[in-house]
Parts: C-alpha cells; structure tokens; sequence
C-alpha cells in the first residue's frame, strides 16, 4: 500500500513539474494512456494523480471522464488573481489582528531558496520555492478552511501563471526579493507596507499573464 501511495505522489510531482516548466498546454486532452506509458506505470497511479490535481484546481474532469488542462479567460485569470490577493491579505490581517506567531525559520528558509534557485536557473526550484512561501504565509493565520480554499485557488494560479505567461529571469528574481520585503516588513510590525507588497506582488502576475495573452 505503501508502494502505490509512494507511486501515486511521485507521479503527482511530475506532473506538477511539466506545468511548472510551462510543458502542457490551456486545453490540451490528458490522455490515461498516454501519460501511463511515458512515466512507464499503469493507469492508476495517472488517474489518482489528475483526480488529486482536480481537486486543486489544475485540472479539469469532464462529464465524460476525460481529463484536460483548464484554459481559462482572462476574466478568470482577474477572478483567480482577486481571490488569492484576497486570502493572502486575509491571513495577513488575522496575523496583525490576533498577534499571532510567525514561523521565520521557515519563510527566511523558502526566501532564500527562492533567490539561490534563480541565480543558478533552476527554474522548477523557484517556482517550487515561491509556491511554499505563499503557501506557508496563508498557514501563519491558522485557519485551516482559509488554507484549503488557498490551495485550490493557487493550484488554478499555477496553471495561469506558467501555462500563460512568460517569465524573464530578472522578473523572477524582483519577485523573490519581494519575499525579504515581505519579512522585513512583518518583523517590523508594519503591515500596511506588508499589505502594499503582497498587492504589488500578485498584481504585477497578474499583468504578466495578461499582457502575454493579448500577445
């Protein structure tokens, strides 16, 4: 049982991994066979694994049962976009408002992870990297529903933002020094300047996306 559930998680990865390299595409067809033969396992492992990114919001399940990649409008880009700024804020406002603790240890950690992986292009590591620390962030508030509705809501992001837009280097690393702005300003108590950064973070996503779907 152990073997299948291993199975099922590193197949999981390495889709994760082809959307994190830009690899599918908005609206392509995920064949079961097709993806058993390339990661050269049985359908199973394909299937709880797109089950599994179904309910992240990567992946979409038709009534059919045929799974795909989502390709979503740019109103729904804006809509995915408001939502996580929404919730990002949100967990930074329970912070301020319940002083409540904040695990630095590990947002220090994921911070420089995040700026090391650009300077040695190791893109999947960045993007990896910069996913935990939003995602860690969100945890800070302790609000387990908050949590889950962010998972999901960053898994149809991660679509969007790596499916859709483009990324020069120099773009991620301005993006993951926003990380230590972001600390800096919690360690100093200033959160409306936390607020400030977290808005001009997701928003200029938001515009990258855009402007390549207008290209």
């Amino acid at each position: 049982m152990a073997l299948k559930k291993n199975l099922d998680v590193t197949i999981h990865e390495a889709f994760l991994e082809e959307i994190l390299r830009g690899n599918w595409l908005p609206g392509q067809a995920l064949n079961l066979d097709e993806l058993a033969e390339r990661y050269g396992v049985s359908r199973t492992p394909v299937q709880q694994a797109l089950k599994r990114m179904h309910t992240q919001g990567m992946v979409v399940f038709s009534s059919k049962g045929h799974f795909s990649v989502p390709a979503f409008s740019e109103k729904e880009v804006c809509d995915i976009i408001e939502i996580r700024l929404l919730l990002e804020r949100q967990a930074l406002t329970d912070i301020q408002r319940k002083a409540l603790p904040v695990d630095y240890q590990t947002l220090d950690r994921l911070a420089r992870e995040c700026i090391l992986s650009n300077e040695t292009d190791d893109v999947v590591s960045a993007r990896r990297t910069d996913l935990d620390f939003h995602r860690v962030l969100v945890e800070q508030a302790g609000n387990r529903c908050l949590s889950e509705v962010y998972d999901r809501i960053q898994g149809q992001f991660i679509v969007a933002n790596y499916l859709l837009a483009s990324h020069t280097r120099v773009q991620q690393e301005s993006a993951s020094g926003d990380h230590e702005m972001m600390l800096d300003a919690l360690r100093a108590g200033d959160f409306s300047r936390a607020h400030g950064i977290i808005e001009e973070h997701i928003q200029g996503a938001c515009q990258k996306i855009l402007i390549k779907m207008h290209a």
